[in-house]
């Protein structure tokens, strides 16, 4: 029941037949009730049995009290659940096999793995040089394909997207650095709204409201109009990641942006990535060495080596000891009490 209003917003714009009648062009409304009569949020003691009913002008879409009703050319059903797990994890993965097509005649890096990202949450994906990492969000945002497997964004798999719908749902961050003589924070900042601009590439008034929200956020007004190659490397990130704010995602996805930083810029941006997955429901995925600073920020894990993936709660990965066992593979001593690597002298 508190997850009703998140579910019809969630329907309309991001659900798997949502999506496909409105690649169709099809209209249609979203019914939540208790059997035809509608649902009162306020008066909850009877909790009478839900019931979900997505109509349009190709017939009714519809599951409730446990039945399935057959899909056929006018009725597609699926189960109640299905919904809360999509709606809770924006972005799966599923035998998944990463690598280059190219690179030793589409030999995966790695292959078999299975992960989720749950929403509104932040997550820090290690692993060693060469394992993959790059790699791996590079495929999640569809800039790689991949080789096994499938990847999944709101139960939908990622390639039936067209490239402006993942860029309203993805936003990526790579490490490569952007030394544009002349380019200003604001111009690149306003880049992110490339997505929702039409073909003259001019930014509404809503549009210039976002760039000055991501610009707040990210604290990085004051420099605005400053070129983008005069800026520190903590300032430049800081800038990119307004980019993507400004993109207006669901997802960001980040590949190693505390490199190059000192450390008061690493626990810097490691802050403002925890604030904007817990105080503004952005779902994010960084890969990292800076693995102290990490553990004490994020709130999950993505362990990944060439043998798999394991994925987890940070504290409970370091509680039952699976973090020791991913690092000892390494060579690496890792104390699960004061969440620090110990040298072996």
């Amino acid at each position: 029941y508190q997850q009703i209003g998140m579910l019809r917003n969630f329907l309309f714009a991001r659900a798997d037949a949502s999506l496909v009648l409105e690649k169709q062009g099809i209209k249609r409304s979203i019914e939540i009730g208790n059997r035809g009569l509608p649902l009162n949020l306020r008066n909850q003691a009877a909790k009478p049995p839900l019931y979900l009913r997505l109509r349009s002008d190709q017939g009714i879409w519809e599951q409730g009290n446990g039945l399935q009703f057959p899909p056929h050319s006018l009725c597609y059903a699926r189960p109640f659940s299905y919904f809360c797990t999509a709606m809770n994890h924006l972005l799966q993965i599923q035998q998944l096999a990463i690598g280059h097509r190219s690179h030793r005649q589409g030999q995966p890096l790695c292959r078999g793995l299975n992960a989720s990202l749950p929403a509104a949450t932040l997550t820090a994906l290690v692993g060693a040089n060469g394992a993959g990492k790059s790699t791996l969000l590079r495929t999640l945002a569809a800039l790689l394909p991949a080789l096994e497997g499938d990847v999944l964004l709101n139960g939908h798999s990622l390639y039936i997207y067209t490239p402006r719908e993942l860029a309203r749902r993805i936003g990526i961050v790579l490490t490569g650095r952007m030394d544009v003589p002349h380019l200003r924070v604001r111009d690149v900042v306003e880049a992110g709204r490339m997505p929702y601009t039409g073909l003259s590439g001019r930014l509404s008034a809503a549009d210039h409201e976002r760039v000055e929200e991501a610009m707040a956020l990210t604290r990085t007004t004051d420099f605005a109009h400053r070129t983008i190659d005069s800026l520190s490397d903590g300032e430049r990130q800081r800038v990119m990641i307004a980019k993507a704010l400004a993109q207006d995602t669901q997802i960001i996805l980040l590949d190693e942006p505390t490199a190059f930083l000192d450390f008061a810029a690493k626990a810097e941006l490691m802050q403002l990535l925890h604030r904007l997955a817990h105080e503004h429901n952005k779902t994010i995925l960084l890969s990292t060495h800076d693995l102290e600073l990490a553990f004490q920020t994020v709130d999950r894990l993505w362990l990944l080596a060439r043998e798999g993936l394991v994925e987890g709660d940070a504290r409970q990965l370091m509680d039952s000891g699976r973090l020791a066992d991913f690092f000892a593979a390494q060579g690496l001593q890792f104390d699960k009490r004061t969440g620090r690597f110990c040298l072996p002298f």
